[in-house]
Order: C-alpha cells, then structure tokens, then sequence
C-alpha cells in the first residue's frame, strides 16, 4: 500500500462559482440601493433608494403582527408590496400589488435541503425561477432558460451597508422590475431575522 507523506499537502478545496453577469440589452438595467440601519435585533425598517439617493420605497418591519414587511411607496405612500415569512417553514407569501388594483400572491420556497436559494413560479414571466446564490454573497434571479433578470448583492449583515440590486430590462415592465424588488428584500430579512435568531440563541446558550 502506498504511503502519504506527512508534509504533502492536500488539496485545495474548488473555487466558489462566480455569479453570472446580467445579459447585455439595448435598455440599462434598474437599480435600486437596498439599506436597513441597526442591528440584526433592532432593524425595523428597509429603505430602498435610487443610485442619485432619492428615496424610492420604505418597508416596515413587523416581528409578529402580518404581513411582517409592508413595503409603500416613499412618495404617494401606497402600498406595493408584503411579505409573511411561515414559522417552522423555509418558505415566504409575497404580495405584488399591480397598477390595476389587483395583485399577485408569490409562494417561494427552497426545494433543496442542502442547498441556498429560493424558487417559485413568476406570474409576470410565466416561468418557474430561481434566486441562486452564490458563495460571494450575490444573489442571482434566474428564469426557465437561465437567463439572468436580476441581481442582488446580498453581503452579510453590516448595518448601514447599501446593497445593490440590477434588474434587467424586460420590455421596459415595471411589474417584473416590481416583484424582483420584492423578492431580493424577502431574502434580505431572511437572511437578517436567521441572525437575529442566532444572536438571541447564543445569549441564551450562553455561547
């Protein structure tokens, strides 16, 4: 049998996946500047902004009461969109409230146990998507084809820190730009309510 030298060192581990690019398309993509101020704990509110700085939503945070984020218009004050995060569930209800008065209730749920990322089916692109993640914190939605539609710099927790989404351009409709917003902040709170839960666990634990 053949021996392994002690000093032999062993392989490295592969390279994280880079997140894909946003396709290249005649329009630019929509920006917005996504920041929650505070603390994991003490965090109840999201401000969404245009890259000029000029206030575009506010979502209010909700521990108990639902829908637990009521995203309004900075500007009329007109609620756009909700979300309800389900207890004991890896799964989330969003709400996208169209420009007729009607709206659109989203499911969106990771399938996979050992994976990250989320998927539903989009009402506005009739397709079954994905948000996928990838190991540098970004955040990528993908349609049925794999194309890219948007893409969210979702960085761990940093109070204060603005992260960045893109969404392409489809056809210049504001209800695919609408329900990618809606979903990169879902996973966004996700992310800060599961540090929450450890931050309380570990006072408890003592850890």
């Amino acid at each position: 049998m053949a021996s392994t030298s002690s000093n032999e060192k062993s392989p490295s581990p592969p390279p994280l996946s880079a997140a894909p690019s946003l396709p290249t398309t005649t329009s630019p993509a929509t920006t917005f500047l996504i920041a929650a101020l505070g603390t994991p704990i003490t965090t109840s509110s999201i401000s969404v902004t245009l890259p000029t700085g000029q206030p575009f939503y506010t979502c209010t945070l909700q521990t108990i009461s639902k829908p637990h984020v009521n995203i309004t218009s900075s500007s009329t004050g007109a609620q756009v969109g909700t979300i309800i995060f389900h207890a004991f569930s890896r799964s989330m209800t969003l709400a996208v409230f169209k420009k007729d008065g009607g709206r659109d209730e989203i499911e969106i749920s990771n399938k996979h146990v050992f994976k990250s990322g989320y998927q539903y089916q989009s009402p506005t692109l009739a397709a079954e998507v994905e948000w996928k993640s990838f190991g540098e914190g970004t955040s990528v939605l993908i349609d049925g084809s794999g194309t890219v539609v948007a893409r969210f710099n979702n960085e761990r927790w940093n109070a204060g820190k603005e992260r960045t989404l893109e969404v392409v351009d489809v056809e210049g409709r504001e209800d695919v730009v609408l329900e990618a917003l809606v979903g990169a902040i879902a996973i966004m709170e996700s992310r800060r309510r599961n540090a929450k839960n450890s931050i309380i666990t570990a006072g408890v634990l003592g850890v």
